[in-house]
């Protein structure tokens, strides 16, 4: 019986890690924070996509994002034009944030305390920050009508802040621009909206990388569980 019990029990820490993803991000400060819902915060999980297989840029506005890397994240998305997307993709064991744009950011502020860098379709002058991790500003090109802007690399804990502004020429986002943030649905393989908001001539919020795994964390969590039910039956026993 005893055996039975503990085997569940380690069997559901297996179950609830499965279930969760790692590698996500907890957005908040979200401003303006979008008519009639809270807007504010958000959590996203990763895509499990293989991208940014290259050496991430460390300084200077070139197009540092390949052709197929761009892509994958166009198929993923399938970005609407004059629409802003916000999400996070698994860079090997660790995270990275992405920009995409269905057409050319007029200006884009981006920071971030760790990582290895960014990838970009060109136009942001990456710099970096004398404490670790890198700043970035610049117009974000479009390439193919599609903008895109990556920090990747990024270590738990990691913070940092994006500030994006609109511009009303042709080929431009707009200064009311729909922003998405997109959380990753394992079970449907698809993108959730974890909310949604418009550009009031710009939008700013920042993010933190979480700390632990969810799996990881969930997965102690019920085998503490497991450790706890085994000394009150031998506490019983005794």
């Amino acid at each position: 019986m005893k055996g039975r019990l503990l085997r569940m029990a380690w069997a559901a820490s297996l179950a609830a890690g499965s279930m969760a993803t790692a590698g996500g991000l907890e957005i908040h400060g979200i401003s303006p924070p979008g008519a009639g819902q809270p807007g504010s915060t958000g959590h996203l999980d990763a895509v499990p996509l293989s991208v940014f297989g290259g050496t991430p840029a460390t300084s200077g506005n070139a197009n540092s994002m390949s052709s197929g890397d761009l892509a994958s994240l166009v198929t993923s998305v399938n970005p609407l034009a004059g629409t802003v997307y916000v999400f996070t993709v698994n860079y090997g064991s660790q995270a990275s944030i992405v920009v995409l744009a269905g057409g050319t950011l007029q200006t884009s502020v981006l920071t971030n305390t760790g990582g290895t860098g960014a990838f970009q379709t060109g136009g942001v002058n990456i710099g970096q920050l004398s404490g670790g991790g890198f700043s970035s500003v610049g117009t974000l090109n479009a390439i193919g009508g599609v903008a895109a802007f990556a920090y990747v690399g990024m270590p738990h804990s990691t913070t940092g802040s994006v500030t994006i502004f609109g511009n009303n020429s042709a080929g431009f986002i707009s200064r009311t621009a729909t922003v998405q943030f997109l959380s990753w649905n394992a079970s449907s393989s698809s993108f959730n909206v974890a909310t949604s908001t418009q550009m009031n001539g710009q939008l700013s919020f920042q993010f933190f990388v979480n700390p632990v795994p969810a799996p990881l964390a969930l997965s102690a969590a019920a085998l503490a569980g497991a450790v706890v039910l085994r000394r009150r039956m031998l506490n019983k026993k005794h």
